[in-house]
């Protein structure tokens, strides 16, 4: 990757300084003098979103360690393969660049995400009515409305971001901690009936 960044800066086309540059914003912080705060509520729901994956992760190979056979373990990993594609797709706008390059429209991705969830829900029935699923209907709900204010030709600036970002960052905090309870609280049970089973022999 680095020896392709050299040979673009070096033998690419257009002016050395615009590639070089070019280059360097790859790289650059967020953070700047005239403006501190830039991003910093988009890096929280990137840190919400690794967290979610880190917890279902950590929890599927906790329960196939000790009860590879159980339902539960089915549920994680199409949920964390879920989640993480929404990250991937937060993170590198897969949505935008297909709508922009392709032509393929965000409607139809959004539809995707949502057959995706409601297939999650459905298939896996009542393992969902087992846990907390209010707070991850009202997660969904936020992601809901919030793609749906992102297809909308809303006038001015600070409006239709806070609309936007702010449900989807609310929706983020809503599977968060929906999969947060869901990982301990199986994790706990799963400790427990093998701490039992040990102490029984």
């Amino acid at each position: 990757m680095f020896l392709g960044f050299t040979v673009y800066v070096k033998f690419g086309s257009g002016e050395n300084w615009r590639r070089a540059e070019n280059v360097v914003r790859l790289f650059s912080d967020c953070f700047s003098r005239e403006q501190p705060f830039s991003s910093y509520l988009n890096n929280f729901s990137e840190i919400l979103w690794s967290l979610t994956v880190g917890f279902c992760l950590f929890c599927l190979a906790l329960l196939r360690f000790f009860h590879p056979q159980r339902r539960i373990n089915s549920f994680l990993l199409y949920s964390t393969a879920l989640i993480a594609l929404l990250m991937l797709d937060d993170l590198f706008r897969f949505s935008l660049i297909l709508a922009l390059f392709l032509g393929v429209p965000k409607l139809l991705m959004y539809v995707l995400y949502g057959i995706a969830f409601l297939f999650l829900g459905f298939y896996f029935k009542r393992k969902v009515v087992s846990t907390p699923y209010g707070i991850l209907i009202a997660g969904l709900f936020l992601f809901v409305f919030s793609n749906t204010v992102d297809l909308l030709p809303l006038q001015g600036q600070a409006t239709p971001v806070v609309l936007e970002e702010g449900s989807k960052l609310l929706g983020l905090l809503n599977l968060t901690y929906y999969y947060w309870s869901v990982c301990w609280s199986e994790a706990t049970r799963s400790l427990t009936i093998n701490r039992d089973s040990v102490n029984s022999v």
